[in-house]
């Protein structure tokens, strides 16, 4: 059965997008013989819309507020929005789709803006070998043991303070956020120079002799870059 790609913007709420467009409040896939078919089925879900409009037009009554937009998915865009990407900060699985149904936000290398706002934040946007100095830190979660491995090029404590606002979803920082800061305690591994040692590697490396992941609140074995 084809599959339709369905896309609803509310025309009473600007987008910001140099000053034009309208928020995109839906998107979904609709399995269907027919854009016909489509309509009917956004209708059942959306009984609140008159009828299904799809084109933006001058003829368009100022009391139709939302157009839909239907278009059915080639290959091409049938791997565009369904094929499943990782998050390059948290490694969680996500698709296009998903991205764009909740709004989300951020880049396509991440899940959502606030995990590319973490990366971002950890490495910031220069090479890590622009810095002098590269920290490699633990975490330790005192009531269960449980450790945290990461490394940073930026101030010490400046990373420890991120960490504990951080909203990113990740084990960790749910645990950071429903703790006491007197439940933890910082360490630092090792200090380089990023010129002589990868970060990363460093990073895996100390993940993997303290097994941060099976017994810890790492979500992954350490950051590639990419």
């Amino acid at each position: 059965m084809p599959k339709f790609y369905v896309y609803i913007t509310d025309r009473l709420h600007d987008s910001g997008i140099l000053g034009f467009g309208h928020e995109r409040v839906f998107s979904e896939i609709y399995d269907a013989e027919s854009k016909d078919e489509v309509k009917k089925l956004v209708l059942e879900d959306f009984d609140y819309m008159p009828k299904v409009r799809e084109k933006m037009t001058a003829k368009v009554p100022e009391t139709e507020r939302f157009i839909t937009s239907i278009h059915e998915l080639n290959d091409y865009w049938h791997n565009i929005w369904l094929t499943t990407h990782m998050c390059k900060e948290c490694r969680n699985q996500y698709t296009k789709l998903e991205k764009s149904k909740f709004r989300t936000g951020g880049s396509t290398e991440f899940c959502s803006a606030e995990c590319q706002k973490q990366f971002n934040m950890r490495f910031e946007v220069a090479s890590v070998d622009s810095y002098n100095s590269a920290t490699v830190y633990m975490i330790t979660h005192r009531p269960t043991g449980k450790r945290y491995i990461g490394v940073t090029t930026r101030w010490i404590m400046q990373r420890w303070w991120e960490h504990i606002k951080a909203k990113s979803g990740s084990p960790f920082h749910q645990l950071v956020l429903a703790s006491s800061i007197t439940d933890f305690t910082f360490e630092i591994l090792e200090v380089f120079k990023p010129s002589e040692h990868d970060p990363y590697a460093r990073e895996a490396f100390y993940i993997s002799k303290y097994n941060a992941v099976e017994l810890g609140l790492n979500s992954v074995s350490g950051h590639m870059q990419e």
